[in-house]
C-alpha cells in the first residue's frame, strides 16, 4: 500500500483487520445502549421478529431483515400473495448461513450471519485498498486509509456489522470492478455479477455495467451480438436460478416482486424521548444521501471516477426513491449509499487533501453518529427522537 514500494500481500490484510477492530466500538456500544433503552421501557425487539434468540446482543444485531434471513436459512422460503413473505429476500446470503449451519451445527444461524457479514466486511477493506492502488498507484496510501476508515465508521455503516447483505454485496461489487480493471476472463466477471443478482435486487446494476463493458471490449469478435447476449445471460445466473426455484416451488417465477414489502409503513408514534433530534437517523438520512450525491459530482468533475463507476452510481443512487424507500422505516437513502464504493474513494481523496485536524474531526463525528444510529436500530425500530 505504500507508494513507490512493493506491497506485500499481508499488509492489506493487516490494515483491514486493524481498521475493523478499531471501528467496532460505535456499532457495538450503540447496540448496547439501544438494548438498555428498550429494556427500560419493558419491550425488546421488533414485532416482525420471526426467530427469537436467547442472546439479547446477538438478537439485536439480527432483527428486521436479519430475522427473515435466519428464518430462510432454517426453514426455507414461503410465499403468500396476500401478505409479506420471505421470497422478498434474495437467496445468496441465507444460503451461506444454511451451508455453514449444516457443516457446523453447533452455532446458531444468528451467529453465523454475523460471522459472514463481518468476514465480508474485512475482505471488502482488503479489496478496496487493492482497487485504489490500481486506480491511483502514485498516491494510494492515504487515500485508501481514509477511504476504508470512512467506510467503516460512516454513520449508516452499522448495517455492515449486522445480519444484513450489505457487506456481502459490497464485497461482490469490489471484486467485480477489480476483475474488470485487471481484465479477467469474461466468464469470471459474469459469474461474479450473477452472484450479486442473487444477493440484492440492485445487483442487476452490475449486469448493466457488465453489458457496457462487453460492448466496449467486443471489437473484432465473430458472432459479436450472440456472445454479448450469452455473457449477459450468464451474468444473470443468480437471479434466473432464483426465479426458476420460485416457479418450481410456488408456481410463480416473479413471486419475489409480487409479495408485499414487510416494511412498507410503520407507526410514527413509537418514539423514545432519550435522544435529541439532531442525533436521530431520520434527521441525517437525507443529509447523508446528499453528501454521497455531492461526492459523485466532485468525482465526475475531478475525473476521480471511471466511466463504469459513474454508471454504477447513476443506477444505484436513485434506488430508494424508485422502490418507495421514502415511505419505509429509515427510508433507506443512507443505507443505499454504503454499497456505492466510489463515493468513499472520492471522500477519501478529499480527506487526504485536507488538514489532519479537519479529517480527524469528520471521522470522530461520523463515529459518534453511527453510535446513536446503531442504538436506534437495536431499539427494535423505534424512532429515537
Amino acid at each position: 500500500m505504500v507508494s513507490g514500494k512493493p506491497n506485500r500481500w499481508w499488509q492489506d490484510y493487516a490494515v483491514a483487520v486493524i481498521v475493523y477492530l478499531l471501528t467496532l466500538a460505535p456499532c457495538f456500544l450503540g447496540t448496547i445502549l439501544g438494548l438498555s433503552l428498550m429494556q427500560s421501557k419493558g419491550d425488546w425487539f421488533s414485532p416482525q421478529r420471526t426467530d427469537k434468540n436467547p442472546n439479547a446482543f446477538i438478537a439485536a444485531l439480527s432483527q428486521w431483515d436479519g430475522s427473515w434471513y435466519v428464518s430462510i436459512a432454517r426453514n426455507g422460503y414461503s410465499h403468500d400473495a396476500e401478505q409479506a413473505s420471505s421470497v422478498n429476500f434474495y437467496p445468496a446470503y441465507p444460503c451461506f448461513i444454511a451451508c455453514l449451519m449444516f457443516i457446523f451445527p453447533l452455532f446458531s444461524p444468528h451467529l453465523w450471519g454475523l460471522i459472514i457479514s463481518h468476514a465480508f466486511l474485512i475482505t471488502s477493506f482488503v479489496l478496496l485498498q487493492k482497487y485504489i492502488r490500481l486506480k491511483f498507484p502514485k498516491c494510494s496510501q492515504h487515500i485508501s486509509l481514509y477511504a476504508i476508515l470512512l467506510l467503516a465508521i460512516y454513520p449508516s455503516a452499522f448495517w455492515f456489522r449486522m445480519v444484513y447483505t450489505e457487506s456481502m454485496f459490497l464485497f461482490l461489487m469490489l471484486l467485480f470492478f477489480g476483475a474488470m480493471r485487471k481484465e479477467w476472463k469474461l466468464r469470471k466477471i459474469a459469474i461474479i455479477a450473477g452472484l450479486a443478482t442473487a444477493t440484492q435486487s440492485v445487483g442487476v446494476a452490475l449486469v448493466f455495467v457488465f453489458l457496457l463493458y462487453l460492448i466496449n471490449n467486443s471489437k473484432g469478435w465473430n458472432w459479436r451480438y450472440l456472445k454479448i447476449a450469452g455473457y449477459t445471460l450468464l451474468s444473470l445466473w443468480g437471479l434466473i436460478l432464483y426465479m426458476v426455484y420460485q416457479w418450481l416451488v410456488f408456481g410463480e417465477p416473479f413471486a419475489f416482486v409480487k409479495t408485499d414489502n414487510p416494511y412498507f409503513q410503520f407507526q410514527t408514534d413509537r418514539m423514545l424521548p432519550d435522544i435529541p433530534v439532531i442525533l436521530n437517523y431520520q434527521t441525517w438520512n437525507g443529509l447523508l444521501f446528499l453528501v454521497a450525491f455531492i461526492a459523485i459530482i466532485v468525482g465526475v468533475i475531478k475525473r476521480w471516477m471511471t466511466f463504469y463507476e459513474i454508471v454504477l452510481a447513476i443506477l444505484l443512487l436513485p434506488t430508494p426513491y424508485m422502490t418507495n424507500g421514502g415511505m419505509q422505516y429509515m427510508a433507506g437513502q443512507a443505507r443505499c449509499v454504503l454499497v456505492i464504493f466510489p463515493v468513499f474513494i472520492v471522500l477519501g481523496m478529499l480527506l487526504s487533501k485536507s488538514s489532519r485536524v479537519l479529517a480527524l474531526g469528520i471521522l470522530l463525528l461520523s463515529a459518534l453518529l453511527q453510535f446513536f444510529f446503531a442504538a436506534q436500530q437495536s431499539c427494535g425500530g423505534y424512532f429515537i427522537l
